[in-house]
């Protein structure tokens, strides 16, 4: 449950090339979809994982939805789950995923090697879900919401890494007229990412 949820949100793509768990196929560190090599290994994945074809994110997700695994776990993997997957406060996210994710660690200290996973998850969530209530936000602000990052730079590269990778389209304003930085969502990428998923 955890590795799925440590899988970066961008569904656009299969990820699995990007992690470093032990079950990632030696041969991916330089994928090919057309290396033979790559594609059978590839496929081993996904046969252990019960998944069809080509493993991603939203496939390995839609299998433990189909298995009813979140609800067969740790009472605080079923949350961090339900924020992840379900939740669309982002407001609940910050302040539920952050304590959840705290307690979790604490009973199952093992477990801590994917915090820094499911933190910068439940942190690109809590993006995602503030471009439903805001327009712009003070940086300040946005890092009361991003409690995983310590300072504003860390929020930069995360929002930088964000708008690469098309999780979140946003623009930073360093110029604003009480000498505060700010955060724009950007409505016009996000209507053409939208239409891009609606014609595919």
């Amino acid at each position: 449950m955890l590795a799925a949820l440590s899988i970066p949100l961008n569904n656009r793509l299969s990820n699995f090339e990007r992690l470093s768990f032990n079950y990632l196929p030696g041969s991916m560190n330089d994928f090919d979809h057309e290396n033979p090599v790559a594609r059978h290994e590839l496929l081993i994945t996904a046969k252990m994982l019960n998944v069809d074809g080509y493993p991603s994110r939203s496939s390995v997700i839609h299998y433990i939805n189909i298995e009813n695994i979140q609800n067969n776990t740790s009472s605080q993997v079923s949350k961090l789950y339900d924020l992840i997957e379900q939740e669309e406060s982002p407001f609940v996210i910050s302040k539920k995923g952050k304590e959840a994710l705290e307690a979790l660690c604490k009973e199952s200290p093992d477990l801590a090697k994917y915090k820094q996973f499911i933190a910068k998850t439940l942190s690109v969530r809590i993006l995602q879900k503030c471009k439903n209530f805001y327009r712009n936000m003070k940086m300040s602000k946005l890092q009361k919401m991003l409690q995983f990052y310590s300072s504003v730079t860390d929020i930069e590269k995360l929002l930088y890494e964000c708008n690469r990778e098309g999780l979140v389209h946003t623009t930073i304003n360093y110029h604003s007229n009480n000498g505060e930085g700010s955060m724009t969502f950007n409505p016009e990428a996000q209507v053409a990412e939208n239409l891009f998923t609606f014609g595919n």
